[in-house]
C-alpha cells in the first residue's frame, strides 16, 4: 500500500482485475497486450497507484515486468495501450535508433519513467552521450536495462563511463547504470538490440544528434 508500480507486458495477452484498497467496487481490464515479440510493435503498460491491488490472469503465455518504487503515490490505474506509446526516431547513421517513449514526464507525478529503444542491426545507441541527468544527485540512482536480441543468439557490449572494457550483454541480461555517466550500447554485426530500460526522477533527458554539436540537443521526454 505504499508502492507504485508500472506493469510492462512484453509479449503475450492478459486482462488485469484491479480494486481499491479502500474498498469499493473491482474493475477488470480485458485484453491487455498485443505482442508476439518484443521487435514487433508497441508494448501495453500499467499505471498502478499505492491505493490499489491488481492481480493478473493470462489469456496466452505472457512475459512482463513488474517495476515498483517504494514510494506511495495515490494514483488513478492508467492503461498506456500501444496508440498512446510516442515514437521517436533518433540519431543518425550507425547510430540511428527508434525510441518507444512509454511513461514519461507527462505522466508526472508518477515517479518512474519507462521506454524501448531499438537499435538497429548492428548500431549504437546511448551515443552521443545524454544531457539532463545533472539534476540527478543521489549516488544510488541508476537505470536499469533489460535487454534483447534477435537472433537469441545474439550479443552486443555496454561501454560505461570511462571503463577501458566494455561489459557484454546476451538476450535477457540485465545492466544497471548509474545516471549522469555516459552509457553506449551497441549490437554485434549481425544482431538487432533491444533494451526496455527505466529509471525514476522528474528530469528529462534531451540528446545531442551528432557528437560536435556540443549543447545543440533534440529535445525530448526519455530520450536514449
Amino acid at each position: 500500500e505504499n508502492e507504485q508500480a508500472i506493469l510492462h507486458i512484453l509479449t503475450g495477452n492478459c486482462s488485469v482485475a484491479i480494486r481499491p484498497l479502500a474498498g469499493g467496487p473491482m474493475r477488470v481490464m480485458h485484453n491487455l497486450g498485443e505482442r508476439t515479440d518484443v521487435f514487433s510493435g508497441r508494448p501495453t503498460t500499467l499505471l498502478l497507484g499505492s491505493d490499489t491491488h491488481f492481480s493478473v490472469v493470462t489469456e496466452t503465455e505472457v512475459d512482463a515486468l513488474l517495476v515498483v518504487l517504494d514510494q506511495p503515490l495515490v494514483y488513478p490505474p492508467t492503461l498506456i495501450r500501444p496508440r498512446d506509446v510516442r515514437i521517436r526516431e533518433l540519431g543518425e547513421a550507425t547510430h540511428r535508433r527508434t525510441v518507444r517513449e512509454v511513461v514519461g514526464p507527462r505522466y508526472a507525478p508518477f515517479g518512474i519513467r519507462r521506454g524501448e529503444t531499438l537499435n538497429i542491426k548492428g548500431g549504437w545507441s546511448s551515443w552521443p552521450p545524454h544531457a539532463g541527468e545533472a539534476a540527478c544527485t543521489s549516488e544510488n540512482s541508476y537505470e536499469r536495462f533489460h535487454y534483447f536480441t534477435r537472433p537469441s543468439s545474439g550479443y552486443g557490449y555496454q561501454l560505461v563511463g570511462t571503463n577501458e572494457h566494455p561489459d557484454p550483454f546476451f538476450n535477457g541480461d540485465v545492466h544497471d547504470i548509474p545516471l549522469g555517466i555516459n552509457h553506449a550500447v551497441v549490437g554485434g554485426p549481425d544482431t538487432e538490440v533491444l533494451y526496455v530500460w527505466y529509471f525514476t526522477g522528474p528530469f528529462e533527458k534531451n540528446y545531442p544528434v551528432r557528437a560536435e554539436d556540443g549543447n545543440m540537443y533534440a529535445g525530448g521526454e526519455g530520450n536514449q
